[in-house]
Parts: C-alpha cells; sequence; structure tokens
C-alpha cells in the first residue's frame, strides 16, 4: 500500500467506518488505535495499516512525520478530551491540517439526570440515590465511583472484554460478580434483560450517540422505569458537520468517496446454531454490521450495535435494503449482515438471495459496493466430528423446505448401494415417514444417527432403527446420518 498522507486517530465506531469508507472507495491510508481490542476491530486491508498503542503527544507528532501526513483526522471518543488534545496539539507543532471528525449526537430524555462530569455523577449517585448501579461509562471512569465503599458495592460495571478492563475493574475493588465483561453497544431488549437480572436501579451512561448505543440505554431505563443519570459532552464535543473531512479527503486524493445511499452485504454462514460455531470472520461482520438479517430463530441470540430484521428471503429483503438506503442518503456505506443456518453452500437459502441481490445491483435497483458470501460450518462437518467419521464420501439430501418425495428415491438408491447418507429434515414427523419409506423397501436394518439442535447446550445425538422412530419426540433442527451397520464404524 502507498502512502497516501491521511493518518485517522480511531477511537469510535465513527474511526472505523470511516477507514472501512475509505477503503471501499480505493483510498489508501493509516489508523492508529489505541488498545489491541481496537485493533482487533479494525484489520490491516489493502487500503489500511494498522498502528495499535497509546501515544504522549511526542509519539503522536514522531507518528505524524514517520506517515509522511498531509492531514490528521481526530475520530477519538467525544469523551477522550486528553487524547483529542494531544492529537491536535501535535498536528499544531508539526504544521499538518486537524480534522475533527465526531459521531451523531443523541436525544436526551426529560426524565434523565444530567451532569457535566463523572465527579458530580458520583456525588450524585452517593447521595440521592438507592440500589444497584449499572455503569456503562468505561473502565477509565471507573476509579472515580470506586472511590467510596458504599457506592463501589453498588455498582455493576459493564466493561470492554479485554484484559486492561478487567485489569482495572480488579484494581478498584469491583468484585468479579458485579463485572459485565461485554462487547457492545447493545440493543434495548440486552439492556432490558441487565437491568432485570442485576436488578438495576440506576443507568449511568455518557451522551455517548446513535453509534455508541446512547438510545437503547435510553430506551432500556425507560421502559424498565429506572433512573437514568447522563454525563453531558462538552460544548466542544457536540455533534458538527463532518462534510470537511470527506471533502480534505476527496482533494488530496483526487479520488470520490462512495457514501450517497449505498451498501455493502454479506451473507454469512452461521453454523449449526450455537455462538461458538461462527466463524471468527462472521462474528466480526456481524459485529460491525449496521443492520442484521435471518429468521428470528437464528438472530435472537445475537446482540451488538445493530439493527435486527427478522427477513431472510428476497422478497422481503430487497425492498427493505432500498427503503433503509433511501431514508439514509448521504450517509456512509451501510454495512449488512444475512444470516443462514450452517454453511452458506449446504441447502442454504443463501444462494437464490445471492442471485437476487446481484440482480438487484446490476439493474440499479440497489446501490451497493459489493454482495459477498461468507461461508460458515456445516451441520454435516459438525456432526461427522460428533460421530467420529468422515463425510467425503456421503450423499447429501435435504427434505427441508423440500418436496418428500422427489428425494426418497436418491435416499433409498444410495442405501441398497452401500453407501451412507446425511439428510435434513423439518422436525420428528420427517423422521418417522423417512422410516416408513425404509421399511416399505425392506430396509429395517438401516441405523439412523438421529443429531437434534446440533452445537446447542440441549443438544441430542439419537441412534435408533426404522421400527423405533414411533416414539421420537425430539423438535428443532435435525440432521439424519443413515447407514447399514457394517458401514457405522471407521467410515
Amino acid at each position: 500500500m502507498k502512502e497516501s498522507g491521511i493518518l485517522i486517530f480511531a477511537g469510535t465506531t465513527e474511526g472505523r467506518e470511516l477507514s472501512e469508507l475509505l477503503s471501499l472507495s480505493g483510498i489508501d491510508h493509516t489508523v492508529s488505535v489505541a488498545t489491541a481490542y481496537g485493533e482487533e476491530l479494525l484489520k490491516e486491508s489493502t487500503h489500511a495499516k494498522v498502528l495499535s498503542g497509546r501515544m504522549d503527544e511526542k509519539q503522536i507528532g514522531e507518528c505524524i512525520k514517520e506517515n509522511q501526513t498531509a492531514f490528521v483526522i481526530d475520530a477519538t471518543h467525544p469523551y477522550a478530551s486528553e487524547a483529542g488534545k494531544n492529537i491536535k496539539h501535535a498536528s499544531e507543532k508539526t504544521g499538518v491540517s486537524y480534522l475533527r471528525f465526531l459521531r451523531e449526537s443523541g436525544a436526551v430524555p426529560e426524565s434523565a439526570s444530567v451532569f457535566p462530569d463523572n465527579e458530580s455523577c458520583a456525588e450524585y449517585l452517593m447521595e440521592k440515590t438507592e440500589g444497584n448501579i449499572l455503569l456503562t461509562t468505561g473502565s477509565k471512569e471507573l476509579k472515580i465511583y470506586a472511590k467510596d465503599e458504599s457506592l463501589r458495592k453498588r455498582l455493576y460495571a459493564r466493561v470492554i472484554p479485554n484484559e486492561e478492563s478487567l485489569s482495572v475493574c480488579r484494581e478498584e475493588g469491583i468484585s468479579s460478580d458485579h463485572i459485565i465483561a461485554m462487547q457492545g453497544p447493545f440493543d434495548t431488549e440486552l439492556n432490558r434483560a441487565l437491568i432485570k437480572q442485576f436488578d438495576i436501579k440506576v443507568l449511568v451512561t455518557k451522551e455517548s450517540g446513535k453509534t455508541g448505543g446512547f438510545e437503547e440505554k435510553c430506551m432500556a431505563a425507560l421502559k424498565e422505569d429506572i433512573q437514568l443519570a447522563v454525563i453531558s459532552r462538552k460544548e466542544e464535543q457536540v455533534e458538527n458537520d463532518n462534510t470537511a473531512v470527506y471533502e480534505a479527503v476527496e482533494k488530496l486524493t483526487g479520488k470520490k468517496l462512495i457514501r450517497d445511499n449505498s451498501c455493502s452485504i454479506f451473507l454469512i454462514g452461521a453454523g449449526p446454531g450455537s455462538r461458538g460455531m461462527l466463524t471468527k470472520e462472521a462474528e466480526e461482520l456481524i459485529q460491525s454490521c449496521d443492520i442484521l438479517y435471518g429468521a428470528e430463530s437464528i438472530i435472537k441470540n445475537h446482540y451488538g450495535r445493530f439493527e435486527k430484521r427478522g427477513f431472510y428471503l428476497d422478497r422481503d429483503i430487497i425492498p427493505d435494503i432500498k427503503k433503509t438506503l433511501n431514508e439514509r442518503y448521504g450517509r456512509n456505506v451501510i454495512k449488512i449482515c444475512v444470516l443462514f443456518s450452517g454453511d452458506s453452500g449446504f441447502y442454504s437459502g443463501c444462494r437464490k438471495l445471492y442471485e437476487s441481490l446481484s440482480k438487484a445491483v446490476s439493474e440499479n435497483v440497489l446501490k451497493c459496493t459489493r454482495v459477498e458470501i461468507v461461508p460458515g460450518i456445516s451441520s454435516v462437518s459438525y456432526f461427522s466430528a460428533k460421530l467420529g467419521i468422515n463425510h467425503e464420501d456421503a450423499l447429501m439430501l435435504s427434505v427441508h423446505g423440500r418436496k418428500f418425495d422427489e428425494t426418497m428415491p436418491a435416499l433409498i438408491n444410495g442405501l441398497k448401494n452401500g453407501g451412507k447418507v446425511f439428510l435434513l429434515v423439518s422436525g420428528k414427523e420427517d423422521v418417522r415417514r423417512v422410516a416408513e419409506v425404509l421399511s416399505s423397501e425392506g430396509l429395517d436394518d438401516i441405523k439412523i444417527t438421529a443429531g437434534c439442535r446440533l452445537s446447542h447446550t440441549d443438544e441430542v445425538i439419537k441412534t435408533l432403527k426404522p421400527a423405533d422412530t414411533s416414539d421420537f419426540d425430539e423438535a428443532g433442527s435435525i440432521l439424519l446420518f443413515l447407514c447399514h451397520p457394517a458401514q457405522s464404524k471407521g467410515s
């Protein structure tokens, strides 16, 4: 990658999104993040070079010189005042233009108690409140709230799940059962769940803007009828017009930024079902997306800064994306993820949606920078591993969402020729119907192994003969492995 002279200090979602926007537009740049966690979220790419580690003013100045910087973009958190000052002073001393890139602000509810700083909020909590407190201001300000023992015992600190944050919690005397280490922001329902779980009476938050999950925290507090304490932004931290940043980038590079009602779409195989079966790439894409589509049963356990929408068919998703893009005209490229169970290439609705989206893009129905498929772990791969067998020579079939009678001849033919078969079914009734077909074909000795709710905590694996399936009563997603008894060992 060539040096473009653009150096971004990224401490927020906006910094990451700005970097992604430049990469999508084919613009080389350097991004500096303070922590290893930030580096995980913002990976190097063809157009982005990532630097990791906290820097003081002198080190920032050296970094500006080393990267042949034409101008600096400060996209750090609105409350990271010290970092912002260091970046601005270093830019001035090196004679490099300084541009501030800020997130959109959010509306503070009238019922909220608003404070100019953490110190005044902590004093208010000590003197005017009772009950458990959900502190969502981060680990950096934790010492302000934890120095009073009576207040510290009431705190439930929600922090980023990295060693640095956990170390601060331990140093400040927060007991392990009062530490909520989770990646966010979070949707309203997860905030409400935490409020209920820990019997929270007061929620403390910074006015962190729309992408910081501020609105979702406010809504959760209002719905649960608890007190909301807000640390307001200082005057210089309020929302500004980021147009100057875009114009400066375009003038320097001579390239047009792709930022008018467009999107990037990723069709993701979610694996057998549990969060642990997601690939790292899939997890990172989901956590960085703006909208997450998929069947309710698949997306319900995913939480983050994104909106969740329970669509998975092309006839529903394409019009919804088009409507969304029209509503968000002029904003950055929107990142969209669509989840499909299992692997994207194994009896998945992914292919049909991919073709429909590609057509919509080619016909200018949708403005989209890219449509990509991200494979997942198939239920067959997982089930084979659980059974200790190979599956490269197995026949793979499905009656899930397909015509049952049209699939049965291939199943019977495969088994009669001594083969082994994996069969996706829609439920327990399909299992019984398969057993009836086997019996009618004289295949009563076939061994049926049913994998039910694979990878979930209530996973069940049962082995039975066709005659035994009348009592089969498992619910949820089911994958069958069928073979002659002689084929079941060492396959």
